[in-house]
């Protein structure tokens, strides 16, 4: 099963946590624009930033992954596309202490978890 992490802006308070996980799980990393940075470039997990402007690497990554782990994130249109079909066959796990990114989804969350990114991590 291919994991994947999308972080958002809201693991920008998490970060030494969120690189504690990513070693701990060696899981793949791809960042929406406001979260650049929150992994360092040079770490193998490391497959840049998703979507409209982001690289095509991060961007297959997201197409191929089974299981995502989407941190602190919106999932807007300028991540998940237009065409949200492919994402109704993946496992979306969606961390976000806004309450209404979890009811406002363009796909299929999973488990939509209410919280902050800070405590996830630190839970798992």
């Amino acid at each position: 099963m291919k994991s994947l992490i999308i972080a958002g802006r809201g693991c920008l308070s998490a970060t030494q946590e969120l690189r504690a996980f990513v070693k701990r799980y060696k899981i793949p990393v791809v960042c929406s624009l406001p979260a650049v940075g929150a992994i360092p470039s040079t770490w193998p997990e490391y497959l840049g930033m998703l979507g409209h402007t982001g690289t095509e690497r991060a961007n297959n990554a997201v197409a191929d992954a089974e299981v995502i782990y989407a941190l602190g994130t919106r999932l807007d249109i300028r991540q998940v596309g237009t065409e949200t079909n492919g994402w109704e066959k993946k496992t979306v796990v969606l961390v976000d202490y806004d309450a209404n990114e979890l009811a406002n989804k363009r796909v299929r969350i999973y488990q939509p978890i209410h919280g902050s990114v800070l405590d996830w991590l630190r839970d798992h």
